[in-house]
């Protein structure tokens, strides 16, 4: 067998070697600059004093110093900028010796050291003047305007390099937290409907496997108990395309992966039709036609009924059961009510408290309402308010 550890163990040395062509490079291409520049403008002015081995080992040093730059911003900033004031007040040609403090005046903005930028800045440009004072120069003409101007601008130019490094900063980890956000609510959009989804048909098969048992047991109708297995079959094969359809969305957005229909108010008579094969007592009051009602608010119509009806054949089995839908302006309306006793305090408190609060945030989600509270006279009774537009 080939292993992949050699293919492995590459990966971060190629990315160490691409991490020091980024310092290399930049350090290389100024001290070339540097150099090359400095001895093309020395044939141009004789008056200066002649490139010597101390002129090329102060051109050398700054683009040397960047090596660490990213390491050390401050100290190479200082060393950056001594190595030009030294070239310079020496009397060497004038050229862009001051090239490798400008990258590192940068450098050092970037990487949030501003204070100890805007302080070399500043006493760069007072140990120039000064020593131009001292030397009887005159201290005032272009050279020491475009010394200050190009201060500033570098200065001003690598504060705007830095802020819209930051912002870049900020909107990815905004992006970030939104990606988790999002990926937190999918989760529990999923986790909701398949908690629907597996109870309802679960407790489905359960009724139908115990009446079925019972027929078999006391040498029941065989036309009874094949009725009772047909409807296991059937609840079970429900269960696996509502499962199928719940869990598509876990599929990669390029798979062609066959989604089922999404239920919604057009469903709830088969729903309603299959509790009561299953042996409930529970009808279904229909107040439509009900217009455009939008995907999202008929599938959360469907699940909390089927929740619902799930709750009434836990906690109150052989209740009368009654569904109604109608529609109210920009509103539909969803109400569960059963008259059974049960127990209506371990509805809310209990393991299948879960399917009342997923209920309620499933309404929440769509800007509707959900309450679920006993009756007084007995039962329970659970009322939704869905906007009619959530597609």
């Amino acid at each position: 067998m080939i292993s992949d550890q050699p293919v492995a163990a590459a990966r971060p040395n190629a990315a160490a070697a691409t991490r020091r062509l980024k310092v290399v490079v930049p350090a290389v291409v100024v001290g070339i600059i540097q150099v090359g520049a400095c001895t093309v403008a020395g044939r141009w002015q004789p008056d200066a004093r002649p490139l010597d081995v101390w002129a090329y080992l102060l051109l050398v040093a700054g683009p040397a110093a960047l090596l660490v730059v990213r390491r050390y911003p401050v100290p190479v900033l200082i060393a950056t900028v001594a190595a030009s004031f030294a070239y310079f007040s020496l009397g060497y040609p004038g050229g862009p010796a001051v090239l490798a403090a400008i990258v590192a005046l940068v450098a050092t903005v970037v990487a949030g050291q501003r204070l100890a930028a805007w302080l070399v800045g500043v006493v760069g440009i007072g140990g120039y003047l000064l020593g131009h004072a001292l030397a009887g120069d005159a201290i005032a003409g272009p050279g020491v305007g475009a010394l200050v101007g190009w201060t500033l601008v570098v200065l001003v130019g690598s504060e705007g390099v830095r802020i819209r490094r930051e912002r870049i900063a900020e909107e990815r980890r905004r992006a970030e937290e939104y990606g988790l956000r999002c990926a937190t609510e999918e989760r529990l959009r999923i986790a909701r409907e398949l908690h629907d989804v597996l109870g309802h048909h679960i407790s489905l098969i359960n009724v139908q496997a115990g009446v079925a048992l019972h027929l078999m047991d006391g040498g029941g109708d065989p036309a009874q108990t094949r009725e009772a297995l047909t409807a296991i079959k059937r609840s079970s094969k429900e269960v696996l395309r509502e499962m199928r359809t719940t869990l598509g969305v876990l599929r990669d957005a390029d798979e062609a992966a066959p989604r089922g229909p999404v239920p919604g108010l057009g469903a709830i008579p088969d729903l309603v039709g299959r509790v009561r094969e299953a042996g409930a007592d529970v009808r279904l009051v229909d107040d439509g036609p009900f217009g455009e009602v939008g995907e999202q608010t008929g599938l959360a119509a469907y699940r909390i009924v089927q929740e619902a009806l799930t709750n009434v054949r836990r906690h109150a089995p052989g209740a009368a059961t009654v569904v109604s839908l109608r529609r109210t302006g920009s509103e539909l309306h969803v109400t569960v009510v059963d008259d059974g006793v049960g127990a209506p305090a371990a509805r809310a408190e209990d393991g299948a408290g879960r399917g009342i609060a997923g209920m309620t945030e499933r309404a929440a989600a769509l800007g509707g309402t959900l309450t679920a509270a006993p009756v007084p006279s007995g039962g329970f009774r659970v009322d939704a308010v869905l906007p009619v537009g959530a597609a």
